[in-house]
């Protein structure tokens, strides 16, 4: 999701709702990367992930590797061969916010 460089020095934290597809499978951790102007990565693991809709909330200084948030350009999804805990099937992420 580009971000546009948003300015997100004010906001304590990312939110937002997850849940995995019960009958087509998914994996229980994934994680997210917020990007900057500066070419910083920072990233955050988000574990057992289930079949029902729960609210994420990431403080943002958990999000390693990130210094600035004056200048966002990116949010994204990865899914890491090495720790997927499916390799196929489905996530739906909703209601991404800052606060």
């Amino acid at each position: 999701m580009k971000l546009n460089n948003l300015d997100a020095s004010c906001y304590k934290t990312l939110s937002f709702y997850v849940k995995g597809d019960e009958e087509r499978g998914f994996t229980k951790i994934f994680k997210i990367e917020l990007k900057n102007a500066k070419r910083e990565v920072g990233a955050f693991y988000v574990k057992n992930a289930s079949d029902k809709w729960q609210e994420i909330v990431v403080p943002l200084n958990e999000f390693r590797g990130l210094s600035d948030l004056s200048s966002l350009r990116e949010f994204t999804i990865v899914f890491e061969d090495r720790l997927a805990t499916k390799k196929e099937g489905a996530i739906y992420i909703d209601d991404v916010y800052l606060k």
